[in-house]
């Protein structure tokens, strides 16, 4: 199966050799993303929001965007 992945900062990846039934977390690992950094990410595939426990698709897009907090105090 091919997914391609964007995360902010990084080249696009495209991994065509997932095994059917992968999930996110598997394709987190497999980019090499640390376990430690995968909960301050939210992770959308064809633009919706997903867990980490959702299966993929052949073809899909994955996008991986770092949670951002703070703004203007008051």
């Amino acid at each position: 199966m091919r997914v391609k992945l964007l995360r902010l900062g990084h080249s696009a990846r495209e991994f065509s050799d997932l095994p059917a039934g992968s999930t996110i977390k598997d394709l987190l690992e497999r980019a090499d993303v640390p376990p430690s950094m995968r909960k301050s990410f939210s992770v959308t595939v064809d633009g919706l929001v997903v867990g980490h426990e959702t299966n993929l698709v052949d073809g899909q897009i994955c996008v991986v965007t770092p949670h951002i907090e703070g703004g203007a105090r008051a």
